[in-house]
Protein backbone atom coordinates (compact mmCIF):
# COMPACT_ATOMS: atom_id res chain seq x y z
CA UNK A 1 0.00 0.00 0.00
CA UNK A 2 1.12 3.53 -0.83
CA UNK A 3 -0.94 5.08 1.99
CA UNK A 4 -1.53 4.22 5.63
CA UNK A 5 -5.28 4.35 6.19
CA UNK A 6 -7.59 3.69 9.14
CA UNK A 7 -9.93 0.73 8.88
CA UNK A 8 -12.68 2.41 6.85
CA UNK A 9 -15.89 0.39 6.50
CA UNK A 10 -19.23 0.66 4.71
CA UNK A 11 -22.16 -0.59 6.77
CA UNK A 12 -25.06 1.84 6.24
CA UNK A 13 -26.73 1.66 2.78
CA UNK A 14 -28.13 5.16 3.39
CA UNK A 15 -24.59 6.48 2.89
CA UNK A 16 -25.04 5.81 -0.81
CA UNK A 17 -26.96 9.10 -0.95
CA UNK A 18 -23.97 11.28 0.05
CA UNK A 19 -21.76 9.03 -2.08
CA UNK A 20 -24.06 9.82 -4.99
CA UNK A 21 -23.37 13.50 -4.43
CA UNK A 22 -19.65 12.68 -4.45
CA UNK A 23 -20.14 10.89 -7.79
CA UNK A 24 -21.70 14.02 -9.28
CA UNK A 25 -18.85 16.19 -7.98
CA UNK A 26 -16.01 13.97 -9.27
CA UNK A 27 -17.80 13.49 -12.61
CA UNK A 28 -18.12 17.24 -13.08
CA UNK A 29 -14.54 17.81 -11.97
CA UNK A 30 -13.33 15.03 -14.30
CA UNK A 31 -15.03 16.68 -17.27
CA UNK A 32 -13.51 20.05 -16.31
CA UNK A 33 -10.03 18.53 -15.92
CA UNK A 34 -10.19 16.97 -19.39
CA UNK A 35 -11.19 20.29 -20.96
CA UNK A 36 -8.55 22.25 -19.07
CA UNK A 37 -5.83 19.71 -19.83
CA UNK A 38 -6.43 19.62 -23.58
CA UNK A 39 -7.32 23.30 -23.72
CA UNK A 40 -3.88 24.16 -22.35
CA UNK A 41 -2.27 21.65 -24.73
CA UNK A 42 -4.04 23.17 -27.74
CA UNK A 43 -3.13 26.67 -26.60
CA UNK A 44 0.57 25.85 -26.47
CA UNK A 45 0.38 24.16 -29.87
CA UNK A 46 -0.84 27.45 -31.35
CA UNK A 47 1.81 29.64 -29.67
CA UNK A 48 4.31 30.64 -32.41
CA UNK A 49 7.45 29.89 -30.39
CA UNK A 50 10.15 27.21 -30.62
CA UNK A 51 9.13 23.99 -28.87
CA UNK A 52 12.03 24.14 -26.42
CA UNK A 53 10.74 27.49 -25.11
CA UNK A 54 7.18 26.35 -24.43
CA UNK A 55 7.95 24.05 -21.44
CA UNK A 56 9.83 26.93 -19.83
CA UNK A 57 6.70 29.09 -20.07
CA UNK A 58 4.63 26.24 -18.64
CA UNK A 59 7.14 25.82 -15.83
CA UNK A 60 6.99 29.53 -15.03
CA UNK A 61 3.19 29.38 -14.69
CA UNK A 62 3.44 26.27 -12.51
CA UNK A 63 6.00 28.05 -10.33
CA UNK A 64 3.72 31.07 -9.88
CA UNK A 65 0.83 28.81 -8.82
CA UNK A 66 3.13 26.91 -6.48
CA UNK A 67 4.40 30.16 -4.94
CA UNK A 68 0.90 30.92 -3.66
CA UNK A 69 -0.09 27.29 -2.97
CA UNK A 70 2.99 25.08 -2.42
CA UNK A 71 0.74 22.00 -1.88
CA UNK A 72 -0.01 22.01 -5.62
CA UNK A 73 3.60 21.09 -6.43
CA UNK A 74 5.25 17.69 -6.24
CA UNK A 75 3.50 14.33 -5.97
CA UNK A 76 0.98 15.63 -3.44
CA UNK A 77 0.50 12.29 -1.72
CA UNK A 78 1.21 13.88 1.65
CA UNK A 79 -1.92 15.99 1.26
CA UNK A 80 -3.99 12.84 0.74
CA UNK A 81 -2.44 11.20 3.79
CA UNK A 82 -3.43 14.22 5.88
CA UNK A 83 -6.94 14.21 4.40
CA UNK A 84 -7.52 10.65 5.62
CA UNK A 85 -7.59 11.93 9.18
CA UNK A 86 -9.31 15.24 8.43
CA UNK A 87 -6.14 17.34 8.55
CA UNK A 88 -7.33 19.83 5.92
CA UNK A 89 -10.37 22.10 5.57
CA UNK A 90 -12.91 22.20 2.75
CA UNK A 91 -11.60 25.40 1.13
CA UNK A 92 -7.97 24.27 1.20
CA UNK A 93 -8.85 20.89 -0.33
CA UNK A 94 -10.88 22.51 -3.11
CA UNK A 95 -8.06 24.95 -3.85
CA UNK A 96 -5.54 22.11 -3.95
CA UNK A 97 -7.74 20.17 -6.38
CA UNK A 98 -8.12 23.18 -8.68
CA UNK A 99 -4.44 24.12 -8.47
CA UNK A 100 -3.38 20.53 -9.15
CA UNK A 101 -5.50 20.53 -12.31
CA UNK A 102 -3.72 23.68 -13.48
CA UNK A 103 -0.17 22.64 -12.57
CA UNK A 104 -0.63 19.25 -14.23
CA UNK A 105 -2.12 20.81 -17.34
CA UNK A 106 0.62 23.43 -17.72
CA UNK A 107 3.40 20.94 -16.92
CA UNK A 108 2.37 18.41 -19.57
CA UNK A 109 0.38 20.62 -21.94
CA UNK A 110 3.32 22.94 -22.51
CA UNK A 111 5.45 20.05 -23.73
CA UNK A 112 6.85 18.73 -20.47
CA UNK A 113 6.96 15.07 -19.53
CA UNK A 114 4.73 13.50 -16.92
CA UNK A 115 1.77 11.29 -16.19
CA UNK A 116 -1.79 11.99 -15.11
CA UNK A 117 -2.57 9.07 -12.81
CA UNK A 118 -0.75 10.45 -9.76
CA UNK A 119 -2.18 13.98 -10.08
CA UNK A 120 -5.65 12.54 -10.70
CA UNK A 121 -5.42 10.55 -7.47
CA UNK A 122 -4.52 13.72 -5.55
CA UNK A 123 -7.30 15.74 -7.20
CA UNK A 124 -9.87 13.02 -6.56
CA UNK A 125 -8.75 12.54 -2.96
CA UNK A 126 -8.90 16.28 -2.25
CA UNK A 127 -12.39 16.53 -3.75
CA UNK A 128 -13.47 13.44 -1.83
CA UNK A 129 -12.18 14.92 1.42
CA UNK A 130 -13.98 18.23 0.80
CA UNK A 131 -17.26 16.49 -0.02
CA UNK A 132 -16.83 14.16 2.96
CA UNK A 133 -16.51 17.10 5.37
CA UNK A 134 -19.59 18.75 3.88
CA UNK A 135 -21.59 15.50 4.01
CA UNK A 136 -20.50 14.99 7.61
CA UNK A 137 -22.03 18.35 8.45
CA UNK A 138 -25.11 17.77 6.30
CA UNK A 139 -25.83 14.25 7.59
CA UNK A 140 -24.55 14.24 11.19
CA UNK A 141 -26.58 11.14 12.13
CA UNK A 142 -24.80 8.91 9.59
CA UNK A 143 -21.41 8.98 11.31
CA UNK A 144 -19.67 9.61 7.96
CA UNK A 145 -15.95 8.91 7.78
CA UNK A 146 -14.25 11.69 5.83
CA UNK A 147 -11.29 9.45 5.03
CA UNK A 148 -13.59 6.95 3.34
CA UNK A 149 -14.75 9.73 1.01
CA UNK A 150 -11.10 10.50 0.24
CA UNK A 151 -10.52 6.89 -0.86
CA UNK A 152 -13.70 6.72 -2.93
CA UNK A 153 -13.02 10.17 -4.41
CA UNK A 154 -9.60 9.01 -5.58
CA UNK A 155 -11.18 6.13 -7.46
CA UNK A 156 -14.20 8.03 -8.74
CA UNK A 157 -12.30 10.96 -10.22
CA UNK A 158 -9.86 8.86 -12.22
CA UNK A 159 -12.66 6.50 -13.29
CA UNK A 160 -14.47 9.51 -14.75
CA UNK A 161 -11.44 11.17 -16.34
CA UNK A 162 -9.94 7.99 -17.81
CA UNK A 163 -13.12 5.93 -18.46
CA UNK A 164 -11.77 3.06 -16.35
CA UNK A 165 -14.39 2.26 -13.68
CA UNK A 166 -13.33 -1.29 -12.79
CA UNK A 167 -9.53 -1.22 -12.82
CA UNK A 168 -9.46 2.05 -10.88
CA UNK A 169 -11.39 0.50 -7.99
CA UNK A 170 -8.81 -2.29 -7.78
CA UNK A 171 -5.80 0.03 -8.02
CA UNK A 172 -7.04 2.45 -5.36
CA UNK A 173 -7.99 -0.42 -3.06
CA UNK A 174 -4.46 -1.79 -3.38
CA UNK A 175 -2.87 1.64 -2.90
CA UNK A 176 -4.80 2.19 0.34
CA UNK A 177 -4.77 -1.42 1.54
CA UNK A 178 -8.53 -1.25 2.06
CA UNK A 179 -11.07 -3.47 0.32
CA UNK A 180 -13.94 -2.60 2.68
CA UNK A 181 -15.18 0.24 0.46
CA UNK A 182 -15.85 -1.77 -2.69
CA UNK A 183 -19.60 -1.05 -2.69
CA UNK A 184 -19.39 2.77 -2.50
CA UNK A 185 -16.34 2.76 -4.79
CA UNK A 186 -18.20 0.79 -7.47
CA UNK A 187 -21.27 2.99 -6.96
CA UNK A 188 -19.32 6.23 -7.43
CA UNK A 189 -17.03 4.97 -10.19
CA UNK A 190 -19.81 3.60 -12.37
CA UNK A 191 -21.98 6.71 -11.99
CA UNK A 192 -19.04 9.02 -12.69
CA UNK A 193 -17.99 6.91 -15.66
CA UNK A 194 -21.48 6.93 -17.18
CA UNK A 195 -21.67 10.71 -16.85
CA UNK A 196 -18.29 11.40 -18.48
CA UNK A 197 -17.89 8.40 -20.80
CA UNK A 198 -17.96 10.56 -23.94
CA UNK A 199 -14.68 12.21 -22.89
CA UNK A 200 -11.38 10.77 -21.74
CA UNK A 201 -7.95 11.87 -20.56
CA UNK A 202 -6.54 9.43 -23.09
CA UNK A 203 -7.36 10.62 -26.61
CA UNK A 204 -5.84 7.52 -28.19
CA UNK A 205 -7.71 5.11 -25.94
CA UNK A 206 -9.43 2.50 -28.12
CA UNK A 207 -13.14 1.77 -27.63
CA UNK A 208 -12.66 -1.97 -26.99
CA UNK A 209 -9.94 -4.62 -26.86
CA UNK A 210 -11.24 -5.75 -30.27
CA UNK A 211 -9.84 -2.54 -31.72
CA UNK A 212 -6.33 -3.10 -30.36
CA UNK A 213 -3.88 -4.65 -32.86
CA UNK A 214 -2.00 -6.24 -29.95
CA UNK A 215 -5.13 -8.17 -28.97
CA UNK A 216 -6.35 -8.97 -32.48
CA UNK A 217 -4.83 -12.45 -32.49
CA UNK A 218 -6.29 -13.19 -29.07
CA UNK A 219 -9.75 -12.02 -30.12
CA UNK A 220 -9.57 -13.84 -33.45
CA UNK A 221 -8.63 -17.14 -31.85
CA UNK A 222 -11.43 -16.71 -29.29
CA UNK A 223 -14.03 -16.30 -32.05
CA UNK A 224 -12.65 -19.17 -34.13
CA UNK A 225 -12.62 -21.52 -31.15
CA UNK A 226 -16.34 -20.84 -30.54
CA UNK A 227 -17.33 -21.70 -34.13
CA UNK A 228 -17.41 -25.12 -35.77
CA UNK A 229 -16.81 -26.31 -39.31
CA UNK A 230 -20.55 -27.00 -39.56
CA UNK A 231 -21.22 -23.29 -38.87
CA UNK A 232 -18.97 -22.32 -41.76
CA UNK A 233 -20.18 -24.75 -44.42
CA UNK A 234 -23.93 -24.55 -43.75
CA UNK A 235 -24.23 -21.34 -45.80
CA UNK A 236 -21.67 -21.95 -48.57
CA UNK A 237 -24.40 -22.87 -51.10
CA UNK A 238 -21.98 -24.95 -53.14
CA UNK A 239 -22.52 -28.31 -54.77
CA UNK A 240 -21.08 -31.18 -52.72
CA UNK A 241 -17.40 -31.86 -53.34
CA UNK A 242 -17.15 -34.38 -56.18
CA UNK A 243 -14.45 -37.01 -56.14
CA UNK A 244 -12.65 -39.12 -58.72
CA UNK A 245 -12.12 -42.85 -58.80
CA UNK A 246 -8.69 -44.15 -57.92
CA UNK A 247 -8.39 -45.64 -61.43
CA UNK A 248 -9.00 -42.31 -63.21
CA UNK A 249 -6.28 -41.58 -65.75
CA UNK A 250 -4.21 -38.40 -65.75
CA UNK A 251 -5.84 -37.03 -68.94
CA UNK A 252 -9.29 -37.40 -67.38
CA UNK A 253 -8.05 -35.74 -64.19
CA UNK A 254 -6.90 -32.74 -66.21
CA UNK A 255 -10.31 -32.53 -67.87
CA UNK A 256 -12.03 -32.66 -64.48
CA UNK A 257 -9.89 -29.80 -63.14
CA UNK A 258 -10.39 -27.76 -66.30
CA UNK A 259 -14.18 -28.10 -66.20
CA UNK A 260 -14.64 -27.66 -62.46
CA UNK A 261 -14.13 -24.83 -59.99
CA UNK A 262 -12.88 -27.20 -57.30
CA UNK A 263 -9.44 -26.49 -55.85
CA UNK A 264 -8.90 -30.16 -55.12
CA UNK A 265 -10.42 -33.56 -55.89
CA UNK A 266 -10.85 -36.33 -53.34
CA UNK A 267 -9.78 -39.74 -54.60
CA UNK A 268 -12.17 -42.54 -53.67
CA UNK A 269 -12.15 -46.33 -54.10
CA UNK A 270 -14.93 -48.44 -55.57
CA UNK A 271 -16.87 -48.18 -52.28
CA UNK A 272 -16.72 -44.36 -52.37
CA UNK A 273 -14.29 -44.35 -49.44
CA UNK A 274 -11.75 -41.54 -49.29
CA UNK A 275 -8.19 -42.65 -49.88
CA UNK A 276 -6.46 -39.40 -50.76
CA UNK A 277 -6.62 -35.92 -52.29
CA UNK A 278 -5.23 -34.40 -55.49
CA UNK A 279 -4.81 -30.65 -55.87
CA UNK A 280 -3.74 -28.40 -58.73
CA UNK A 281 -0.16 -28.15 -57.53
CA UNK A 282 0.23 -31.92 -57.64
CA UNK A 283 -1.11 -32.04 -61.19
CA UNK A 284 1.20 -29.30 -62.45
CA UNK A 285 4.19 -30.98 -60.88
CA UNK A 286 3.21 -34.31 -62.44
CA UNK A 287 2.81 -32.87 -65.93
CA UNK A 288 6.29 -31.35 -65.77
CA UNK A 289 7.94 -34.53 -64.53
CA UNK A 290 5.98 -37.41 -66.09
CA UNK A 291 7.08 -37.04 -69.72
CA UNK A 292 6.20 -39.96 -72.03
CA UNK A 293 4.89 -42.05 -69.12
CA UNK A 294 2.05 -39.64 -68.37
CA UNK A 295 -0.55 -41.94 -70.00
CA UNK A 296 0.24 -44.65 -67.42
CA UNK A 297 -0.47 -42.47 -64.39
CA UNK A 298 -3.78 -42.88 -62.55
CA UNK A 299 -5.37 -40.96 -59.67
CA UNK A 300 -4.25 -43.49 -57.08
CA UNK A 301 -0.61 -42.77 -57.98
CA UNK A 302 -1.04 -39.04 -57.32
CA UNK A 303 -3.28 -39.18 -54.27
CA UNK A 304 -1.72 -37.63 -51.16
CA UNK A 305 -2.72 -38.34 -47.60
CA UNK A 306 -5.79 -36.20 -47.00
CA UNK A 307 -5.92 -33.49 -44.32
CA UNK A 308 -9.53 -33.70 -43.16
CA UNK A 309 -11.95 -32.05 -40.81
CA UNK A 310 -15.20 -33.12 -39.21
CA UNK A 311 -18.28 -30.88 -38.84
CA UNK A 312 -17.66 -30.75 -35.08
CA UNK A 313 -14.09 -29.42 -35.33
CA UNK A 314 -13.64 -25.76 -34.37
CA UNK A 315 -12.48 -23.23 -36.94
CA UNK A 316 -9.26 -22.56 -35.04
CA UNK A 317 -8.22 -26.16 -35.77
CA UNK A 318 -9.27 -25.66 -39.38
CA UNK A 319 -7.02 -22.62 -39.72
CA UNK A 320 -4.10 -24.54 -38.20
CA UNK A 321 -4.58 -27.41 -40.64
CA UNK A 322 -4.85 -25.06 -43.60
CA UNK A 323 -1.61 -23.37 -42.62
CA UNK A 324 0.29 -26.61 -41.97
CA UNK A 325 -0.94 -28.26 -45.20
CA UNK A 326 -0.59 -25.05 -47.25
CA UNK A 327 -4.02 -25.73 -48.71
CA UNK A 328 -6.92 -23.36 -49.29
CA UNK A 329 -9.50 -26.13 -49.12
CA UNK A 330 -9.91 -29.13 -46.82
CA UNK A 331 -12.17 -32.16 -47.11
CA UNK A 332 -14.87 -32.48 -44.44
CA UNK A 333 -15.66 -36.06 -43.49
CA UNK A 334 -18.33 -37.67 -41.35
CA UNK A 335 -17.59 -37.51 -37.63
CA UNK A 336 -18.01 -41.29 -37.26
CA UNK A 337 -16.45 -42.34 -40.56
CA UNK A 338 -13.19 -40.61 -41.56
CA UNK A 339 -13.51 -42.02 -45.11
CA UNK A 340 -17.03 -40.70 -45.85
CA UNK A 341 -16.96 -37.32 -47.59
CA UNK A 342 -19.51 -34.78 -46.34
CA UNK A 343 -18.41 -31.46 -47.82
CA UNK A 344 -15.40 -29.17 -48.13
CA UNK A 345 -14.21 -26.10 -46.23
CA UNK A 346 -12.48 -23.34 -48.16
CA UNK A 347 -10.55 -20.35 -46.90
CA UNK A 348 -13.41 -18.20 -48.19
CA UNK A 349 -15.94 -20.16 -46.09
CA UNK A 350 -13.80 -19.63 -43.03
CA UNK A 351 -13.39 -15.88 -43.56
CA UNK A 352 -17.10 -15.43 -44.28
CA UNK A 353 -18.04 -17.29 -41.08
CA UNK A 354 -15.60 -15.21 -39.04
CA UNK A 355 -16.99 -11.97 -40.50
CA UNK A 356 -20.57 -12.99 -39.69
CA UNK A 357 -19.67 -13.75 -36.09
CA UNK A 358 -17.51 -10.64 -35.69
CA UNK A 359 -20.19 -8.28 -37.01
CA UNK A 360 -23.12 -9.89 -35.21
Amino acid sequence: PLFATPDFVFENPAELVPYFILALVVAGAGAVFIRVFYGVRDLFVKIPLPNHIKPAIGGLIVGIIGFFLPESLGAGYGIIQEAFVGGRGVLVLLLIALAKMLTTSFSIGSGGSGGVFGPAIVIGGALGGAVGILMQQLFPAMDIQVGAFVVVGMAGFFAAAANTPISTVIMVSEMTGNYHLLVPSMWVCVIAYLLVRRSSMYEKQLPTRMDAPSHMGEMMSGILRRMTVADAIETNNRDPLSGVKESTKLRNLLDSFANSGQACFPVVDDDEKLIGVIDGNTLRRTINEAGPLAHLIIAKDLAEKPVTLTPNDDLYSAVSKMVSSRSDVLVVVHKDDPQKIVNSLTRGDLIAAYDRQFLS
